[in-house]
């Protein structure tokens, strides 16, 4: 999608909750992980949110839209 919108992964948040996520949520400018993610994916992005049920998902969309 970064690429479609001329954005690098470095001017991209990522938001993921799963070990397949971990690459790109690395190589984004804002890697964000999910509460119910496990560990390992918490420690490689750079903010953790609320688990999905406990509106995660909707704090996520907030702190990648004032990424800049």
């Amino acid at each position: 999608m970064a690429g479609r919108l001329g954005l690098s992964l470095a001017q991209a948040a990522m938001v993921g909750d799963g070990e397949n996520d971990l690459e790109l949520i690395k190589a984004a400018g804002l890697g964000i992980a999910m509460g119910n993610a496990p560990e390992q994916v918490k420690r490689a992005a750079q903010r953790v949110v609320e688990r999905v049920e406990n509106c995660g998902l909707a704090e996520a969309l907030a702190l990648a839209r004032i990424f800049k």
